[in-house]
């Protein structure tokens, strides 16, 4: 896990931005001044957790304080029998990795609390 976590860092350092009205660029590097950071990690059990932070004033909160997000990690692009993600350990009991292969996207919606 320690070398696929560093090839990890070695290899994603860039953030998509959209509908951040105040970012103009698609492509925001990990080491951006805006505040918005980005990290991922795999465990022993190949479970990834993907972390997040995003400066408050970014968020469009609606009147009842609440704002949505949607988040998708874009995976890869393969054509043919390309070589599938070095980045991604095999599945529990070998095989071909299919993680990262195809897009995934979860969201949600939250309201904050008022003091």
């Amino acid at each position: 896990m320690l070398n696929v976590n560093k090839k990890a860092a070695e290899t994603f350092k860039e953030i998509k931005v959209d509908g951040i009205k105040e970012i103009a660029e698609p492509h925001i590097s990990i080491y951006n001044t805006e505040g918005i950071k980005a990290m991922l990690l795999f465990d022993n059990k190949l479970a990834l957790t993907y972390e997040m932070a995003i400066p408050l004033k970014y968020l469009n909160f609606s009147k009842n304080n609440s704002f949505k997000y949607d988040i998708m990690l874009i995976g890869q692009v393969r054509a043919g029998n390309a070589v599938p993600n070095p980045l991604a350990p095999p599945p529990p009991g070998g095989g071909v990795s299919h993680y990262f292969d195809v897009p995934t996207n979860f969201g949600g919606e939250y309201t904050l609390a008022k003091k």
